[in-house]
């Protein structure tokens, strides 16, 4: 989520709305297409690989009153889809005092790295 606000291609508000369920599903609101999506979740993916992140799946629940029922990001809600976008990437192992510091450091330096790839293809 946080790469998609960095790189503007959703606004905190719209978030907000989609969190609350006033929002169908997420791609609805992303500025962009599902081919920019797909090339900025598998860019993730990598650079996640690459700084040795593991796959750590979250749950996203709808927000407020009311049931609190799964949100999808996706129009077509196909699980492997869903899958992609609802993971987040931690550090394997590191010190316990250590753990959010380098996990945020990590994750700072793939948003970094991403957003300038993302500059440089003009995607």
């Amino acid at each position: 989520m946080k790469v998609f606000l960095r790189l503007g291609a959703v606004s905190p508000e719209q978030v907000e709305e989609w969190r609350l369920g006033k929002v169908p599903y997420l791609e609805r609101v992303l500025r962009g297409n599902l081919s920019q999506f797909n090339f900025i979740l598998s860019l993730i993916r990598q650079k996640a690989r690459e700084h040795e992140l593991k796959p750590s799946h979250t749950a996203y629940v709808k927000r407020g009153k009311g049931p609190k029922r799964p949100l999808r990001f996706s129009k077509t809600g196909d699980v492997a889809m869903e899958q992609r976008y609802s993971t987040h990437y931690v550090t394997t192992n590191p010190a316990p005092a250590e753990t959010e510091k380098s996990s945020g450091n990590a994750a700072a330096n793939i948003e970094a790295n991403i957003e300038a790839q993302m500059l440089n293809s003009g995607t």
